[in-house]
């Protein structure tokens, strides 16, 4: 039975399934051992799942699924802003009017 492999590198590799026992040794003769074998979008398990002529995608594990980071919080602290202070009366401490 003929399979089509498509490795990591882009590659495609025809392989005859007779000449390998177990999924692991297929595994290990394309160096991929740590690797996972999906087949019509399904993990292969075993290379008894598999059809003649089927394609199967050489995969690697990405590293997902883990939890936002937290927000890091400021260490200095932030600069009031300059507030307006309504005086009555304030033009007239601005100008001085003499009484002569």
């Amino acid at each position: 039975m003929q399979v089509f492999i498509h490795q990591l590198d882009g590659t495609v590799v025809n392989a005859d399934l007779s000449q390998y026992s177990s999924l692991e040794d297929m595994l290990l003769s394309l160096n991929a051992a740590e690797c996972r074998a999906i087949c019509q979008g399904s993990h292969v398990s075993s290379l008894e799942e598999l059809n003649n002529n089927a394609n199967v995608y050489i995969t690697a594990d990405l590293s997902g699924g883990k939890r936002k980071r937290k927000k890091k919080v400021s260490t200095t602290k932030k600069k009031n802003k300059h507030i307006h202070k309504k005086s009555p009366m304030a033009i007239y401490n601005l100008y001085s009017v003499d009484g002569k």
